[in-house]
C-alpha cells in the first residue's frame, strides 16, 4: 500500500510565506489549499496545490505545493531529479529572458520530496 502524501504543518505553510513575501517576520493569518489539475507524464508527481492566504498586517501571499514521490514501479531512476535541480543552484544561473520560478523550500521525508515554489500568473 502506498504511504500517504504529507500534509504541511502551520509552521510550513508559515515559514513558506515568509519566504514568498521574502519577510522573515511575516506573520500568517489565515491559510488555505487548492487542489490543482496536471497532465500526469511521469509517476513521480503526487501533488499539486496553491497554497494562499493573508498576514495579520493584511498582505496576500501564494506558493506552489509539489510533491515528488518514488514511484512504485521501476521507473524509479530519476524520480527526485527536480528536487535535485532546484537544489544544485543550477536554475539560478540561466541566461537572460528564461527563467524558472523561485524555489522557497525543499523538504524532503522518506521517498517524497516537497517543492514549495513561486506561483507564476501567466500573461
Amino acid at each position: 500500500m502506498r504511504p500517504a502524501v504529507i500534509t504541511p504543518d502551520a509552521a510550513t505553510v508559515a515559514r513558506v510565506a515568509r519566504a514568498a513575501l521574502g519577510d522573515p517576520h511575516a506573520q500568517v493569518l489565515s491559510w488555505g489549499r487548492t487542489p490543482l489539475s496536471w497532465l500526469a507524464i511521469a509517476p513521480t508527481t503526487a501533488e499539486l496545490s496553491r497554497y494562499s492566504g493573508t498576514t495579520a498586517d493584511g498582505r496576500t501571499w501564494s506558493a506552489i505545493g509539489k510533491v515528488l514521490r518514488r514511484p512504485v514501479s521501476r521507473w524509479t531512476a530519476d524520480w527526485r531529479r527536480e528536487a535535485d535541480v532546484y537544489a544544485s543552484g543550477f536554475l539560478n544561473t540561466l541566461p537572460a529572458g528564461i527563467t524558472a520560478p523561485r524555489v522557497y523550500a525543499i523538504d524532503e521525508a522518506e521517498d517524497q520530496v516537497s517543492l514549495w515554489l513561486e506561483d507564476v500568473v501567466e500573461s
